[in-house]
């Protein structure tokens, strides 16, 4: 499990001081998988049950065999225009309404004594500050997901719930219908992680959200979303590095 080594641990610690079961993290991985059975570029597209997740084979306890990312090959590529520029192009732009970073050696031991709390909490509020909206402006969430329990670890993080809040995940319909759709396309869970271009398929799904090309997955009225990535994870010592970028139709 290489960097990853430590994720058992995190999820441990988190079930202990939370109260949450595997049927809140089943929830988010059926979640993405229901997704993903609408995502002809997915790879894994059979129904996933509830059920199914739970008994699931063991990697390391509590982590299953659905909690974890699937390797792929692969790449993703876009293009970056001036706005003028992206007006010309044959397809509608999607705009970068803001961004955020946070790195271990600025942010401190703050981040290091707890690996519940990430990056993502700076680097999702410098985001928010840039791009000047709330959370209620947020049509649909990508979140980098090498694991499923890092899904909600940034949800808390970036403000849509606080901490070890059991009723918003039991509650919450993260479909693409629902409340707070995340992980439209089905997330790397699903689609695969091709080494360190992963992430870059939450901003590819978001733009064809907010180009309305989502198909049977389309967040109705999708007018901006969140994306997440995160690099030289050590779950043992927290995150060595978090980004957040905001997305939206119009600048």
């Amino acid at each position: 499990m290489g960097y990853d080594s430590n994720i058992w641990l995190v999820l441990r610690r988190c079930m202990i001081q939370s109260g949450m079961t595997t049927v809140y993290f089943g929830k988010i991985a059926v979640t993405a998988r229901t997704h993903a059975t609408l995502n002809p570029n997915a790879y894994l597209r059979k129904p996933l049950t509830l059920e199914e997740y739970k008994n699931a084979r063991l990697i390391s306890d509590p982590i299953r065999l659905y909690d974890c990312v699937l390797p792929a090959n692969g790449g993703k590529a876009y293009i970056i225009a001036a706005p003028e520029r992206a007006k010309t192009l044959r397809k509608p732009p999607v705009h970068l309404l803001g961004c955020g970073e946070c790195h271990n050696a600025s942010a401190g031991p703050r981040f290091r004594a707890n690996p519940l709390i990430t990056g993502i909490r700076e680097s999702g509020r410098a985001a928010f500050e840039m791009a000047g909206v709330s959370h209620g402006d947020i049509d649909f969430l990508g979140l980098y997901d090498d694991y499923v329990p890092i899904i909600m670890l940034q949800i808390e993080d970036l403000g849509f719930c606080g901490k070890n809040d059991r009723e918003f995940f039991a509650r919450t319909d993260f479909t693409f219908k629902g409340d707070l759709p995340i992980q439209t396309g089905g997330g790397m869970i699903n689609c695969g992680q091709p080494s360190t271009t992963g992430g870059m398929l939450h901003v590819i799904e978001a733009v064809r959200q907010l180009r309305g090309e989502g198909g049977a997955r389309q967040v109705a009225g999708a007018k901006a979303g969140l994306v997440t990535g995160l690099g030289a994870v050590n779950y043992g010592k927290n995150f060595g590095c978090t980004a957040a970028a905001i997305l939206g139709k119009n600048p």
